[in-house]
């Protein structure tokens, strides 16, 4: 109750952030790799999953150069859904707190603080950016295996990279569509609670992002 409790108040601390505020829809596919068979009749563990998140971001960026930072929090699931591996499900729901650095290497000094509807120049010029993200994961993950249920809660660091490409429709809202390739370190399954199971764990993403201008701000 208390974990639960924090994610509300990070969500609802976003909304009153002085500045612009972004909205996130994420869909994702999960390759999760055993590393190495344990020891007992532990079987390997191959498994894909698919999911989504959703998630609210503060934005803010360097006064004179075109080097980005959206931190903020999302929320997700995801399930293994290999046809292969029925006897081993992994049901997944996580809470993710990132802070995604965005680089705009063809307008890097550009000191125009407004929307990218308001820049001059071609669309990719203004809009393309390179993505930098550093997280951390809560993950409250769910195993079944034969008639064995168990539940476990991991923590998990996340880097990924990626690239995205600003819309600007008005000079209220841009549109980002983006891709994204995510590593979680130090990740795990276990079998029992004796067994653990140390697991190769990436993502790679696909999503769309919403940038709000305050009106009062001028451009």
């Amino acid at each position: 109750m208390k974990l639960l409790n924090f994610i509300i108040l990070v969500f609802v601390s976003l909304g009153y952030c002085i500045g612009q505020i972004g909205y996130q829809l994420n869909f994702s596919r999960h390759t999760i790799v055993q590393k190495k068979i344990p020891s007992g009749t532990t079987p390997k563990a191959d498994l894909i999953a698919y999911g989504g998140s959703f998630g609210s971001q503060y934005w803010t960026r360097l006064k004179n150069y075109r080097l980005e930072f959206i931190p903020g929090a999302q929320i997700g699931a995801a399930f293994n859904s290999d046809s292969d591996f029925k006897d081993y499900k992994v049901k997944d729901i996580y809470f993710l707190m990132d802070v995604p650095v965005l680089l705009y290497p063809m307008s890097f000094r550009d000191d125009c603080n407004c929307p990218t509807f308001k820049k001059t120049g071609n669309t990719m010029k203004k809009g393309f950016h390179l993505i930098g993200q550093l997280g951390l994961s809560i993950n409250f993950r769910n195993i079944n295996h034969d008639s064995v249920s168990i539940s476990k809660t991991t923590l998990t660091p996340v880097i990924g990279a990626g690239c995205g490409l600003d819309l600007g429709i008005n000079k209220y809202l841009t549109i980002t569509p983006f891709v994204l390739y995510t590593v979680l370190f130090s990740d795990y399954l276990g079998r029992t609670d004796f067994d653990r199971i140390d697991i190769s764990h990436h993502s790679l993403n696909a999503g769309i992002r919403l940038k709000i201008y305050k009106a009062k701000q001028r451009y």
